[in-house]
């Protein structure tokens, strides 16, 4: 049920805020006092399903445009977002942020040979956009910093109304030091034309029930790699387990075993060699599981491997798929061993959570 500022009252006499509490409560979701708060800070953006109808509060006081989310991993961000994304009616979006930056990249490839390509992607994009909603916003890569505060700035004056879900506050995105210098102007704008609020509860909601060890093998022995073959069968019964290679963001890709839901490859070919999450995001879209084998403490000792883990996984928790994973030694110590880890909560938290949604074919 879609609740716009016109009928939200009229809907069985509930407000915005009662209608998504409720929403929620269906799922077994209740709201702790911090998701609370920020419930009514987003209740504040509710368009009236027009475009130009978006209540007059204090984002148009304080010439605000948006609500951005952040908090420790777990605490509800993209749940909240979520739930807020599915009870508006407006002309909306929603997209991971690597998933709206390869967007955005893919759009400006088509107009490379146009001196205003940025210009005409950006207004693509936003075409009949009232609302775009960003999940995992932060910056690492030096190179996007500088186009992400363009195509912000952009986006805003566009008029397009954003909620964004984040690990960091606006004070601490671009965290490495020379960077986060450059980085400030984007920051400013941030604090400016969005409302600012931490999710500060205690709990991770995603670690509250066990972890299911059913997708994670250690160590590298022939016993994981049996089960690893047992696993894809049970998957994949009409496929053969043979070496072969998948085309993946216009490069090629050894596997072990590839089949119609599920493919089979190495940590190394993943994650050591030269990946973007522009490969990982292909990925996703072509299988349903991804069997990686083979992370060892020696890969994790190259800070530019975790990273591109870390990124891997969050495009597949984004994109709900599965992940089955074998590593040298148990993989929670191995991460919290690794080099140069950024996110790491924030990666465990998801890995916790993907194992427990992880069906296993298996007995």
């Amino acid at each position: 049920m879609a609740i716009t500022a016109e009928n939200a009252v009229a809907s069985e006499g509930l407000s915005f805020e009662e209608s998504f509490r409720l929403s929620l409560a269906d799922r077994g979701i209740y709201l702790d006092n911090a998701q609370e708060a920020a419930l009514s800070t987003l209740s504040l953006l509710v368009t009236g399903g027009k475009k130009g109808g978006w209540i007059k509060s204090l984002f148009s006081k304080d010439d605000k445009r948006g609500v951005y989310l952040w908090g420790e991993p777990g605490r509800g961000k993209t749940v909240l977002m979520d739930g807020y994304y599915e009870l508006v009616d407006t002309s909306k979006r929603r997209v991971h942020f690597h998933e709206f930056l390869r967007d955005m990249h893919q759009r400006m490839a088509l107009l490379s040979g146009s001196k205003e390509r940025f210009k005409i992607a950006t207004k693509e994009f936003c075409e009949g956009i009232d609302l775009l909603c960003f999940d995992e916003f932060h910056v690492h890569d030096i190179a996007d910093s500088v186009f992400i505060g363009k195509v912000l700035e952009a986006l805003l004056s566009h008029g397009i109304r954003i909620v964004a879900t984040s690990n960091y506050q606006p004070d601490g995105l671009m965290p490495d030091p020379v960077s986060h210098e450059r980085f400030k102007p984007t920051i400013a704008l941030i604090n400016k034309h969005f409302d600012i609020v931490h999710l500060d509860g205690k709990q991770d909601y995603r670690t509250q029930h066990e972890i299911d060890h059913s997708c994670f093998f250690d160590p590298l022995d022939a016993r994981t790699e049996r089960a690893f073959e047992r696993l894809f069968k049970a998957m994949e019964p009409q496929t053969t387990i043979e070496v072969c290679h998948i085309e993946v963001a216009n490069r090629w890709i050894e596997c072990h075993a590839v089949g119609r839901k599920a493919v089979w490859t190495d940590f190394d070919m993943l994650c050591k060699a030269q990946r973007s999450y522009v490969d990982y995001l292909d990925l996703a879209e072509q299988f349903e599981v991804l069997m990686l084998s083979g992370m060892t403490a020696r890969s994790l000792e190259n800070p530019n491997t975790v990273k591109r883990f870390l990124w891997l996984i969050d495009v597949l928790y984004d994109k709900d798929k599965g992940l089955v994973l074998s590593s040298e030694r148990n993989y929670e110590v191995m991460l919290n061993n690794a080099s140069g880890v950024d996110d790491l909560n924030r990666t465990l938290s998801r890995l916790h959570e993907m194992s427990r949604t992880f069906k296993s074919p298996l007995p």
